[in-house]
């Protein structure tokens, strides 16, 4: 449906939007505070994509959308996690 290149380009618009809120997000617990990061957003890309795209398909689909979801609770959870247990336990 999509051109594969709509595709790609929509993919890479979500890593960009997950890699920015990851970034957003770590300056949010190393500096106690400013913006929050844009939790939901590329996570609607994503599967907007591998839903309405059929013919993508870049390992299987159920294993692209599981490793597009990877990557965004990653970015978005896990890395600011992990940084905030990081200076916690700095800080004690």
């Amino acid at each position: 449906m999509f051109d594969f290149s709509f595709s790609f380009l929509f993919l890479g618009v979500g890593l960009a939007i997950d890699i920015l809120s990851c970034l957003l997000n770590s300056k949010k617990v190393i500096k106690h505070g400013g913006m929050s990061g844009i939790p939901i957003v590329s996570l609607v890309i994503y599967l907007l994509v591998f839903l309405w795209d059929k013919e993508l398909i870049i390992l299987a689909k159920f294993i692209d959308i599981l490793f597009f979801v990877g990557v965004h609770v990653l970015l978005q959870y896990g890395i600011p996690v992990f940084l905030q247990k990081l200076l916690s336990t700095k800080e004690a």
